[in-house]
């Protein structure tokens, strides 16, 4: 499959083909806001940063888990579990 099918077949799902490059730019300039940092020095998790990407293009959670892979799902999972825990003990 070519890249561009690729990415089209991708579009199908979630976001317009031609607006990835404007959903891209949207994400980061979130990204930077939130974090109070360029993007070059923002460092986060891999696994975190394709979870959040996924949520932020309006994935479903088939799709959301197809991406990340079951290893980084349980991971997510794991990391949120241990911030409830920690929130819910104080």
């Amino acid at each position: 499959m070519a890249l561009s099918d690729a990415l089209k077949h991708f579009a199908q799902g979630g976001i317009q083909f031609v607006s990835i490059t404007q959903e891209l730019q949207r994400f980061r300039l979130k990204l930077e806001s939130e974090a109070d940092q360029p993007i070059e020095q923002i460092e986060v998790n891999a696994a975190a940063l394709l979870s959040d990407l996924a949520v932020f293009l309006k994935l479903g959670a088939a799709q959301h888990n197809a991406i990340l892979g079951p290893r980084a799902v349980g991971y997510l999972a794991g990391l949120l579990q241990t911030r409830v825990s920690a929130t819910t003990q104080h």
